[in-house]
C-alpha cells in the first residue's frame, strides 16, 4: 500500500520515492548535519583542523575528532531531520501534484495536529516509504516434474 496524507476535503496525496530519492534524503540529511556542525566551529578552530591535515594520519584523526566530538553535542539533529524530512515529504509529494496544494496540505496539517506530531508522522511516513523500496515478493519455484 502507499502511504498518502489527506486533507480535510478528502484529497489524497500519496508518497511514491524512488532509490534516488533516497540516496538524495540521506545525502541530504548528512549535508545539513555537517553544515550545522561547521557552524559551531570558531576561526581558530577550524584553522586546527587544517593544521591537522598536515600531521600525520592518525594524529590528525585525534585532533578532529576530538574537535568534533565535543561540537556535536551541541547540534539539535532532530530539528535538522525535521526540517529535512518537512523539504522531501513535499518533494514527494509534488511529484504528482501542485507546490500551492502541497504547501496548504502542510499547513492545514499543522493547523489541526500540531508540528511537533506533524513532525513525527513525518518521520514514519519517510521511514515507512523508503524501507519499502527493497522489499521484493517472491513466487514459489514451480515443481517442474520433481511431483511424486
Amino acid at each position: 500500500m502507499t502511504p498518502f496524507l489527506e486533507n480535510k476535503k478528502g484529497d489524497r496525496f500519496e508518497i511514491i520515492a524512488t532509490m534516488k530519492d533516497k540516496k538524495a534524503y540521506e545525502k541530504d540529511l548528512q549535508n545539513e548535519v555537517r553544515k550545522q556542525l561547521l557552524q559551531k566551529l570558531s576561526k581558530e578552530e577550524i584553522e586546527q583542523i587544517r593544521k591537522a591535515n598536515t600531521l600525520s594520519k592518525e594524529e590528525a584523526e585525534k585532533i578532529v575528532s576530538e574537535l568534533l566530538s565535543e561540537k556535536a553535542v551541541n547540534i539539535d539533529e532532530l530539528e535538522i531531520s525535521s526540517q529535512v524530512n518537512r523539504t522531501y515529504i513535499k518533494k514527494l509529494i509534488l511529484n504528482n501534484n501542485d507546490e500551492a496544494d502541497v504547501d496548504g496540505l502542510v499547513n492545514e496539517l499543522d493547523e489541526r495536529f500540531g508540528e511537533e506530531q506533524v513532525d513525527e508522522r513525518f518521520a514514519k511516513i519517510l521511514n515507512k516509504v523508503f524501507t519499502q523500496l527493497g522489499t521484493v515478493s517472491y513466487e514459489a519455484m514451480p515443481t517442474w516434474g520433481i511431483e511424486d
